[in-house]
């Protein structure tokens, strides 16, 4: 070899492809002399792949063995939670917008599932790989069912990926290139979207062979620590209930806006009083007679009517005062955390309801598509981040002119998201900055403009979900 290998992949095929009794070898790995791992049984179309690690090689002493369990203990962090390159994994999630099944599988496992037809041996080429996407939905929706609340829902594939052996987060979306069969991994995850809260759900998986005696599954519903459940030929079905009076994942509560304040006022008889008083003063000039009753009578609407004296007019001369730059602060804050708490809904039409009360209505529309751009994360095939926390900065006035009952402010904040697959959470914290505008609009606050200047990402990680 001209360099050192980082994996290294065994199969056998003693006795050929037909051979009546299916042979099984006993696989010893020494490295450097040493013994590398416990002794392994693989069987026909069963590869087994190894990690080497050169810089730290094993050794013969009594205390490697020691080493080895705390180094399996951080490999295991470092894979993820995937480290066997020849078993196969899934996932089940129950999530308020949709029940999400994800399985691990080695891509020759997979072919007993479906057989495909390969130009070469041992390379499944970019070709074949396509035909088999278009091949896989038809034979999931025939050994996958999946009820909520007693109605089926039929499997839909969101994505297919081909992963080798040195890929660490799944969750990535890989561009296709020809792999190898021995070690190559094929990462699927099937949805089935949810119209609200749901009660009840079960999920039937009804394919074993040889290969697949089981399916090794680790549930997780909503924000519960992980179970594992074991699908089987005798135990097909997976069933969840809520819990009593449970209703499912609840909004986070909303936040209440400072009031706004009143316009200024006089009262609509101060306008009779007014226009009486000027037309007798002009009239008195000319005709006292005219006069007279044109004093009597506009005092009478301006000062003795009861009812003018109740109704009041917007003052001509004097406008409302603007917040105070703390409680504008808090206006754009408040409003900010609210507008991310109408992501939390699940519908379209909900979440633009629940946007309605924070932004005014020809923005809307913007702000909507805003948000939920800045939501999405490409680099885990889009899939959509839940907003955990919603940090506040600082804000400070801009230079624009100020209108009567609006104000702009430059601010920061900070947004942290999930995004979980294949057992693990990632995580991402992104900064903000940006000029907003806010305006009173039928005695609410609410933001007119949004533009935002700088995104960077601040932090980013990824770690395994805990189980029960």
């Amino acid at each position: 070899m001209e360099q050192q290998p980082d994996y290294l992949t065994f199969t056998q095929q003693f006795g050929g492809s037909n051979a009546p009794v299916p042979s099984v070898m006993d696989l010893i790995l020494l490295q450097k002399g040493a013994r590398l791992d416990f002794p392994v049984q693989i069987g026909p179309r069963s590869p087994h792949s190894i990690a080497l690690d050169w810089e730290n090689p094993p050794r013969n002493d009594r205390t490697y063995w020691k080493e080895r369990r705390e180094w399996m203990k951080q490999r295991r962090e470092a894979l993820l939670g995937v480290t066997s390159y020849s078993a196969t994994y899934a996932y089940l999630y129950l999530e308020p917008r949709e029940i999400r099944f994800e399985i691990l599988v080695p891509l020759l496992t997979l072919e007993t599932w479906l057989p495909l037809q390969r130009e070469e041996a041992d390379y499944l080429s970019v070709a074949e790989q396509d035909a088999m996407e278009k091949a896989l939905p038809g034979f999931l929706q025939e050994v996958c069912h999946t009820h909520i609340d007693g109605m089926e829902i039929t499997a839909q594939l969101d994505r297919l990926d081909f992963f080798t052996l040195d890929i660490r987060d799944f969750a990535k979306k890989q561009e296709r290139k020809k792999v190898g069969v021995a070690n190559a991994r094929v990462g699927m995850i099937l949805s089935f979207p949810t119209k609200g809260n749901f009660q009840s759900a079960s999920l039937e998986w009804s394919f074993f062979n040889e290969v697949t005696p089981l399916l090794n599954t680790m549930t997780y519903v909503f924000d519960q620590p992980g179970e594992r459940f074991f699908f089987t030929d005798n135990e097909r079905t997976w069933q969840w209930q809520s819990p009593k009076h449970a209703s499912g994942p609840q909004v986070s509560s909303w936040l209440s806006l400072p009031p706004v304040p009143s316009m200024p006022t006089m009262p609509l008889s101060l306008l009779f009083l007014l226009a009486a008083f000027s037309g007798g003063a002009f009239a008195l000039k000319r005709n006292w007679k005219i006069a007279v009753p044109l004093l009597v009578l506009g005092g009478w609407f301006g000062w003795w009517n009861p009812v003018w004296q109740q109704m009041v007019i917007p003052h001509p001369t004097k406008e409302a005062p603007l917040p105070t730059p703390p409680e504008q602060n808090k206006i754009a804050e408040v409003l900010l955390r609210n507008i991310y708490r109408s992501f939390d809904y699940l519908q379209d039409a909900d979440v633009y309801s629940a946007l309605s009360r924070s932004a005014d209505g020809d923005y809307l529309e913007k702000l909507y598509l805003q948000i939920k751009k800045g939501l999405i994360l490409t680099e885990q095939g889009g899939a959509h981040s839940r907003v955990r926390n919603v940090q506040w900065l600082e804000s400070e006035p801009t230079s624009h002119p100020m209108r009567a009952q609006s104000f702009s402010l430059s601010v920061k904040w900070e947004i942290t998201g999930t995004v979980e697959h294949w057992g693990h959470i990632h995580t991402r914290r992104n900064a903000y900055r940006a000029e907003l505008e806010v305006k009173a609009v039928d005695d609410e606050w609410k933001l007119v403009d949004l533009e935002v200047l700088d995104e960077d990402q601040v932090e980013s990680s990824t770690q395994l979900r805990g189980s029960a």
